[in-house]
């Protein structure tokens, strides 16, 4: 898949992140994906692509975001209106960051399959960015 493309053409983490999530909406439009950086209180979002339900920095506590981190695995939530993904990825046991993707309820039923996938890019991120803190 594409995805494993993304290192060849990213120079920083940042493009990698950027690059992930642009691999991940470009084939679906109703799909929307972001990636949320923690820091000492909340999550930042680093990169998005579509209308994701987070504001661009969230205190830890007030969303799903803390649910999932404090979880400490990939959870789902649905609506009527949304299917929310949202996989977290660590550094041995220190969390990151946390992959979220969105899909319209009525555009497309989220299967098992994904929720591998999606398990899967996460380890994948995980693994890209020891390579990236180890460059810089």
């Amino acid at each position: 898949m594409q995805i494993g493309c993304v290192p060849d053409s990213a120079s920083t983490l940042t493009d990698f992140y950027v690059g992930i999530v642009q691999v991940l909406t470009d084939p679906l439009d109703d799909l929307c994906a972001a990636i949320f950086l923690t820091s000492a209180n909340a999550f930042h979002k680093i990169v998005s692509e579509g209308g994701v339900p987070f504001t661009d920095q969230v205190r830890f506590g007030e969303s799903l975001l803390s649910v999932v981190a404090i979880r400490g695995k990939l959870q789902c939530f649905f609506t009527s209106q949304d299917q929310t993904i949202i996989s977290p990825f660590y550094n041995g046991h220190h969390l990151i960051g946390q992959l979220v993707i969105v899909v319209q309820a009525s555009r497309y039923k989220v299967t098992e399959e994904d929720l591998i996938f999606v398990r899967e890019v996460s380890r994948f991120i995980e693994n890209q960015h020891i390579k990236y803190e180890t460059m810089f």
